[in-house]
């Protein structure tokens, strides 16, 4: 390569650019000419059409009448500058499309695509005697409306480059003639169903679980390809509180190494399931012992399925579901105090806040008076702690006359008819019960 020349063709390519020299040598040799208005174009990307040009100009083939060969479902949108030399391209298998029917000339080459073609480019043995001339350069890569005219092409092929690998295949070393060796792939195998996904998930490949690669069969065996998911064009609806069933079609990129001259859809697919909106709205009784093992009853929608329910953050002792809408469990241990109720589906967690009270067992210290007739209706006084909420007074056995909770620490209950002796008196609580033994004596006489 000569010396650059020292004032730089282009007004936004200066000659104190890492580039420079390069982009000179480039532009004297009619391999490119900028985009116009006297500029490169510098730190603009290169589009898959603008890639084949300056490859076939540096060929130096003629490309002429090459357009015809196009069959593309975008061919279309091909700038009319570029067809000849990507008709040519394809004809002797210097670049392939990009699945499904396309070629998309718009779209970015990155540095691997580009190192593929550069390093075929440069296997390549061109024949001394007949070295490629200059081609005419007076339209530039983008925007110009004339295709290229170039001399005649070498006669030495092309080795096919499929653009859409990440990286250089490695050739045989040491035989710059010889096309390197693809695994051809064979199929694409759909992923696992996906399930149990919590209802209102977020419709993004992300919060749905969805894999970011998939299985590909080759004629080497197994590999994985990258996969990029439209689950914008799924029927998944996240504001549903149903359970929902549905499709996301993926697009799958080859990896390095692997060919696709079966021409498979480079597409692949999977099933997803969200799970219903669990919801909790009761539960029966509402208050238990410190100690747990209260038997209660939830109430609410979608609990088929519950794998697991805590109240107060500590799981249950056991539980059933009844039916979707009932679920029979018992309590475990707590501390004093209303404690949340959580149940747990595959489609989510319902809680119900505040919707256990733990209560204190009580305690019974003694009762005045303490003695009175067999025939009851004696009033008596029972002191003690956590009363509050009591739900039954007996003596020996048999429930007060009547009895009215005067504070935490107080009841007043009237005795009922019973036998001469000392009999246990027990007061009840869902906090549990205290029974004062012999607390109260009946006498006989009037």
């Amino acid at each position: 390569m000569s010396a650059p020349s020292p004032v730089s063709s282009f007004s936004d390519v200066s000659t104190s650019s890492y580039a420079y020299a390069a982009i000179d040598a480039l532009e004297r040799a009619g391999l490119i000419s900028g985009i116009g208005n006297g500029k490169f174009g510098m730190g603009s990307s290169l589009t898959r059409e603008q890639m084949v040009v300056l490859f076939v100009r540096a060929l130096g083939v003629d490309p002429s009448g090459q357009a015809e060969r196009l069959t593309f479902n975008d061919t279309d949108t091909i700038s009319v500058w570029a067809r000849d030399s990507i008709g040519y391209a394809i004809s002797v298998g210097l670049i392939q499309g990009t699945g499904n029917g396309r070629f998309n000339p718009k779209g970015i080459v990155d540095r691997q695509q580009l190192a593929i073609m550069a390093s075929y480019f440069v296997a390549m043995e061109f024949n001394a005697s007949n070295p490629p001339t200059s081609p005419d350069t007076s339209n530039p890569i983008p925007n110009t409306s004339n295709p290229i005219n170039v001399p005649t092409p070498p006669a030495t092929p092309v080795p096919i480059i499929p653009v859409n690998q990440n990286e250089i295949p490695v050739s045989n070393p040491g035989n710059n003639n010889t096309t390197p060796s693809f695994s051809s792939l064979t199929s694409i195998q759909a992923p696992a169903p996906i399930t149990g996904v919590a209802n209102g998930t977020s419709k993004t490949p992300e919060a749905l679980g969805l894999p970011g690669t998939v299985a590909i069969l080759t004629s080497t065996g197994t590999r994985s390809a990258t996969v990029i998911w439209d689950v914008a064009e799924s029927t998944y609806m996240p504001s549903r509180t149903d359970a929902q069933t549905f499709t996301v079609k993926g697009s799958v990129t080859l990896p390095s190494g692997v060919s696709n001259p079966n021409n498979v859809k480079l597409i692949t697919q999977v099933s997803v399931s969200v799970a219903a909106y669990v919801s909790l709205s009761s539960i029966s009784p509402a208050k238990g012992a410190t100690t747990g093992g209260t038997t209660v009853i939830l109430t609410g929608a979608q609990l088929s399925g519950t794998t697991g329910i805590t109240i107060g953050g500590v799981p249950v002792t056991s539980f059933t579901v009844d039916s979707a809408t009932q679920i029979t469990a018992v309590t475990p241990a707590g501390t004093a105090g209303s404690a949340d109720v959580v149940v747990t589906t595959a489609g989510g967690s319902a809680t119900l806040s505040n919707g256990f009270t733990y209560v204190a067992a009580p305690t019974l210290s003694n009762l005045t008076p303490s003695t009175g007739t067999e025939a009851g209706g004696t009033s008596v006084t029972l002191s003690g702690t956590n009363f509050t909420g009591a739900t039954s007074v007996t003596f020996g056995g048999v429930a007060a006359t009547s009895f009215v909770v005067n504070s935490d620490t107080s009841i007043t209950a009237v005795t009922p008819a019973g036998t001469a002796g000392s009999v246990d008196v027990v007061v009840t609580t869902s906090g549990g019960s205290a029974t004062l033994s012999n607390g109260f004596t009946y006498v006989s006489g009037p």
